[in-house]
C-alpha cells in the first residue's frame, strides 16, 4: 500500500492510507480544553455513518512526524495537542513538537498549541 495523501472533497481533510487515519483540517491554536469543545462541535455536525473526530494520540502524532508522510503545508504549526493525559493529572496534557519528533506535557487550560483531529 502506498503512502499516498488524498484530498477529500476539497475540505482540507487528508486520508493516509498506511495508517487508516483521516486527518481533519487545521483548527488553529487553542488550549487543550477548548480543543475538546471544538471537536465536540465538529461531532455534532456529522452525517449519518461518519466516524466521530478525536484528538490524535501522542503515538499517532509522533509516527506522522517521523515518517514525514505529510509536508509542512499539512501541519502548519510545530506543537500539537494529543489526546494523552500524563498519569492522573487533571491539569496537564501531552503535546508533540512535530518537526523535532519529541513529546512533552504542559498545562492544558492555559497553553495554546495547534490542533488537528483524526478519525
Amino acid at each position: 500500500m502506498s503512502e499516498k495523501i488524498q484530498e477529500v472533497q476539497g475540505q482540507g481533510i487528508e486520508s493516509i492510507e498506511t495508517q487508516k487515519l483521516e486527518w481533519g483540517p487545521e483548527l488553529g491554536q487553542m488550549s487543550w480544553d477548548k480543543a475538546i469543545k471544538e471537536i465536540e462541535q465538529l461531532n455534532n455536525n456529522l452525517k449519518d455513518g461518519e466516524k466521530p473526530w478525536r484528538l490524535p494520540t501522542t503515538k499517532e502524532l509522533l509516527d506522522e512526524s517521523k515518517k514525514n508522510v505529510l509536508n509542512r503545508t499539512s501541519f502548519l504549526g510545530d506543537n500539537y495537542w494529543s489526546a494523552d493525559i500524563p498519569g492522573r493529572s487533571k491539569d496537564y496534557a501531552c503535546f508533540v513538537t512535530f518537526f523535532e519528533s519529541t513529546d512533552s506535557c504542559d498545562e492544558k487550560k492555559y497553553t495554546d498549541y495547534y490542533v488537528r483531529c483524526v478519525r
